[in-house]
């Protein structure tokens, strides 16, 4: 029998008294103890006390109008259905399927990154399942995903929608290094940690068109992650979510320690500051210089996304910083520059035409 976690998290919701269900089937290939930290994750939602009013920009952002253990669940049983693991990546079975008609109604702008981090990274958790379906949409296939659920069978999962939900956890969501108590596993904190990151997960699940999937902005010039695609360009997206959830287990969190605490408004601020609240931006023009440059930049970006090599993609994202320098200094010389207010998106998904 394969792993399914229909997990019945509303039964004990303290707010309304009703039943909820969030239902995710996880991938047989899942390690156990990762399973069992999944199901108590889910768990710890449904019996956490929401003693305080959710805050404003918390009900906005989620688009609810309580803040409940029923309301949690329901959003995140609507953006998140299967997880699979990590190790799987190599083995995934990618399914091609006939041409489909998508929404004529544009594609994400993915920013491209001026520079690549530093070191081996891990992977936390990662919606391969939007992914996917922004491939079927430019090439107008109907993209699916065989999912191992037994030792001899795979769900073919056909992608119709970013909501269908597909979500990857790595070795990185359960490394004690990474958590919020490093002594105690089991500590409630540590769950707190991990659904906040499912939630932020569960956000590229949404929108349409140019803001299918609520992909991440390259930082800006002087953050801490300057250079790198882990910010968001608008008021709503997935730091939001993350940073307006942590806010609020901080707020009601019971069991949680001093020192837990802490930790968790690190985590919030760290989401916090990952919100890009304005963009310098060029205004229209017929500036010979500046379209050139523009050119150029757009050149250059198509030949990084081609390079084969590290030493390639080091030195042709090194021209691209310069020129990039060079693009913001003539605008502010002729003094086009104008800084635009990061919107709020509408999370409303898309769909393939039948």
């Amino acid at each position: 029998m394969f792993k399914k976690a229909l997990i019945s998290i509303g039964l004990l919701a303290f707010s309304l008294g009703t039943q909820a269900e969030v239902k995710i089937t996880l991938s047989s290939k899942i390690k156990n103890a990762h399973e069992k930290a999944i199901k108590k994750d889910l768990k710890v939602l449904s019996e956490f006390k929401f003693s305080e009013e959710g805050s404003e920009d918390t009900l906005y952002y989620f688009g609810i109008e309580s803040l409940t253990n029923q309301d949690l669940e329901e959003w995140l049983d609507a953006r998140v259905n299967w997880i699979i693991p990590e190790t799987e990546m190599d083995k995934l079975k990618i399914v091609e399927g006939e041409a489909a008609t998508y929404p004529d109604n544009g594609v994400p702008v993915v920013e491209t990154p001026d520079l690549k981090p530093q070191g081996k990274g891990v992977v936390v958790m990662s919606n391969i399942g939007t992914a996917l379906y922004f491939a079927g949409k430019q090439s107008k296939k109907h993209m699916g995903l065989k999912i191992k659920t037994s030792m001899f069978n795979r769900d073919k999962v056909m992608i119709d929608s970013p909501r269908t939900g597909i979500i990857m956890i790595g070795e990185g969501l359960f490394m004690r290094r990474l958590q919020i108590n490093r002594q105690n596993d089991d500590s409630v904190a540590n769950s707190l940690g991990r659904l906040q990151t499912m939630f932020h997960e569960a956000r590229h699940s949404d929108g349409h068109g140019k803001h299918l999937g609520f992909f991440h902005a390259v930082c800006p010039e002087g953050h801490d992650y300057a250079g790198l695609n882990a910010c968001d360009r608008n008021m709503n997206g997935p730091y939001s979510i993350g940073a307006s959830l942590m806010k609020e287990f901080i707020k009601n969190c019971e069991e949680c320690t001093e020192g837990e605490t802490e930790v968790m408004k690190l985590v919030w601020i760290d989401s916090l500051n990952r919100v890009i609240k304005d963009t310098e931006t060029i205004a229209e023009n017929t500036n010979v210089e500046i379209k050139a440059l523009e050119v150029d930049i757009a050149l250059k970006e198509t030949v990084l996304s081609l390079a084969n090599t590290e030493a390639e993609r080091i030195k042709i994202t090194a021209e691209l910083v310069e020129l990039k320098k060079q693009l913001k200094e003539l605008a502010s010389k002729e003094g086009l520059l104008q800084v635009v207010p990061s919107p709020i998106l509408d999370p409303a998904p898309e769909s393939i035409i039948r």
